[in-house]
């Protein structure tokens, strides 16, 4: 009789048909009315959340969550909703330093120039991107950073600690960027350096013609 009724009514009704039966059958005859219906039982909400991230945005969230999982002794789960929490009220981020409070290895091959996260390859725009912020370390060598600490301060602070895409504005996963790239010639000037989110920056190299008229230093 059920697989009769399931042909012609819609789960809804199915349902609520269900629910009636379960309350005819708990009747209480010495009461002479029908015992609580049990409440159907909501469905839990999915715990799991899908999103898809560029490959350099997906190195700093990870290592943002290893650091707090690390500081916290937290898990993943739980140093996540913390991670994004502390990000909405630091109103940027940068250490006083003016360095990026977190920290993504990336692995450059000298023979093929071919630029790694973990098992990823960047591509070609993603390996500019970073290099034009970030620190370099090279066998034998001391840590350098592409654009010395003073000056990136400087840039910062200059900007407002917010990107200067017009109709950004975002404070959060901020970067230099050389608006002449260093391989054109152009310089650690301050003219010549502007604050983008990654986001932002992420466009920027990736544009065929890498104009620049959008992106203005000066405030």
């Amino acid at each position: 009789e059920w697989l009769k009724l399931a042909e012609t009514k819609s789960r809804r009704d199915l349902e609520g048909e269900v629910v009636r039966s379960r309350a005819a059958r708990d009747r209480d005859e010495s009461q002479g009315e029908l015992l609580p219906v049990p409440s159907t039982p909501k469905a839990a909400p999915n715990p799991y959340v899908t999103f898809r991230l560029e490959t350099m945005s997906k190195a700093k969230l990870e290592a943002m969550i290893e650091k707090l999982m690390k500081l916290h002794h937290c898990s993943r789960e739980q140093v996540l909703m913390m991670a994004l929490e502390a990000f909405n009220g630091s109103g940027g981020d940068s250490s006083p330093r003016g360095d990026s409070p977190y920290q993504v290895i990336v692995h450059r091959c000298e023979v093929c120039g071919k630029s790694e996260v973990g098992d990823v390859e960047l591509s070609d725009a993603e390996a500019e991107q970073v290099a034009c912020d970030s620190r370099v370390l090279e066998p034998g060598k001391r840590n350098r950073a592409t654009i010395p600490p003073a000056r990136r301060r400087a840039v910062l602070a200059r900007d407002g600690h917010q990107c200067r895409t017009k109709g950004c504005r975002s404070k959060h996963f901020l970067e230099v960027h050389h608006i002449v790239p260093r391989s054109r010639g152009g310089t650690h000037d301050l003219a010549n350096l502007t604050t983008l989110c990654s986001s932002c920056h992420g466009h920027l190299h990736r544009r065929a013609d890498r104009a620049v008229s959008v992106y203005h230093a000066d405030p």
